[in-house]
């Protein structure tokens, strides 16, 4: 059995929704008086901002992976694109030091603020997009990440060519010095051709899809996997005992299969490019993408809302303990507090 509650209990002295309402209305040119002033503030900020640009070019491997390498590969790409060598080849380029700032460190961290590079999780292509206040630049940046990237990756290229070359070089000057151990060598540059030669099929695999019949790109890449294969076939028969009788004759079988993978080695070095496939060129865009006036003007009136009213409850505050004949005298007190700081800093 519920008991009845005293009749003398105090009454909840808590401001309710009412009292709200009817604070904030008695305040009302406070409340929407300075979202009007705020909103028109933002209006002049957001007309006075230059605008912004936004070009973006797209990019992935030309060589057909498994999800998980080429998810791999593109993080490998863009770990190269936020490198350090990569922006200061772009700073020299585009001499974006007296575009941005006159130091590099500076430079770099405006072009690092001015460029976003995101990887897409299925389809693992990358992006690079770039702000610039001049469409155009802001397009030719861009493009120029890719072709600093595809000048780099040719670069690390040319350093596995001569790891080869050096490689090749020194297995011939093995069998040449200590003539037993050509069936070993043998084995082992069979291993190392087998995993190129595979490469190399996956790679023309990709570009079948994506290039024409006469692309030289694509001609290049069946030559070159023809030669693989006869090399792999010429080291294979004479790794074959029935094939060559001649122990002679099957170690310098082996050393022109290495003579021959050297000069290739060599070619490479000074000629090799890793293909990247661009998916999308990086052109003018037409409609600038930042400042977005709508969404500051929104965000400001909602700024300006909560801070009108807050200033509305405080001046009303203030007005009633001014009225108010018990706090009258201290806020006499404060008034005079205050002057009176005021005069003693003069």
């Amino acid at each position: 059995m519920n008991n009845p509650l005293p009749a003398d209990l105090p009454k909840d002295d808590g401001i309710s929704l009412l009292d709200l309402a009817i604070a904030l209305g008695e305040e009302k040119r406070i409340l929407f008086g300075v979202p009007l002033l705020v909103s028109l503030g933002a209006v002049i900020v957001a007309l006075m901002l230059p605008p912004v640009y936004t070009a973006k070019a797209t990019l992935a491997q030309a060589q057909a992976q498994a999800q998980a390498q080429a998810q791999a590969q593109a993080q490998h790409y863009a770990a190269l694109l936020k490198s350090q060598t990569l922006q200061d080849a772009l700073i020299e380029r585009f001499n974006l030091k007296q575009a941005y700032a006159e130091t590099l460190s500076d430079a770099r961290k405006v072009l690092e603020g001015v460029t976003r590079v995101a990887i897409d999780g299925k389809s693992s292509i990358v992006s690079i997009e770039v702000d610039d206040k001049d469409p155009v630049f802001a397009a030719q940046l861009a493009n120029g990440y890719v072709q600093a990237l595809q000048h780099r990756m040719d670069e690390m290229a040319a350093t596995r060519a001569k790891l080869r070359r050096e490689l090749y070089a020194g297995l011939i000057q093995r069998i040449q010095s200590r003539p037993d151990d050509f069936t070993e060598v043998g084995i082992l540059i069979r291993a190392h051709m087998v995993e190129m030669l595979r490469n190399r099929e996956n790679e023309y695999a990709a570009l079948r899809q994506s290039s024409s019949p006469a692309d030289p790109v694509l001609q290049r890449r069946i030559r070159d996997l023809n030669l693989l294969n006869a090399q792999l076939d010429a080291l294979e028969k004479a790794l074959s005992f029935g094939e060559v009788s001649q122990a002679q004759g099957r170690q310098q079988a082996v050393i022109d299969v290495l003579k021959q993978q050297l000069e290739q080695a060599r070619m490479e070095e000074a000629f090799e490019t890793t293909y990247l496939q661009r998916i999308d060129v990086a052109t003018p865009p037409e409609k600038k993408s930042k400042p977005k006036r709508t969404l500051i003007l929104m965000l400001a009136g909602l700024a300006g809302l909560f801070l009108g009213a807050l200033v509305a409850l405080i001046h009303r505050a203030w007005r009633q303990a001014c009225e108010n004949s018990e706090s009258a005298g201290r806020m006499a007190e404060l008034k005079r507090a205050w002057a009176t700081g005021w005069v003693a800093k003069r």
